[in-house]
């Protein structure tokens, strides 16, 4: 997967669906040096490249050094 644009708490992703399933309200880690971010997707949808699908995440959660859920603090990591 390929973190391609981020506004406000929403992130757009590339993914292959042959290698990595994605399915409407799953959730998935976005891992940054400084934080680990639980997002959930909102929208899936096929892109022009025919092995390639694009998904729409929202940040919801965070996980802190010990792995315990915490609410998301607005954090935005680095493309």
């Amino acid at each position: 997967m390929k973190l391609i644009e981020i506004k406000n708490n929403l992130a757009k992703i590339y993914y292959e669906p042959a290698n990595e399933q994605l399915l409407l309200s799953d959730f998935l880690t976005i891992d940054d040096n400084n934080k680990t971010i639980l997002a959930q997707a909102i929208s899936v949808e096929t892109t022009s490249k025919p092995d390639t699908n694009c998904a729409v995440v929202k940040f919801s959660l965070e996980l802190d050094k010990e792995n315990r859920i915490t609410p998301y603090s607005g954090y935005v990591p680095t493309l």
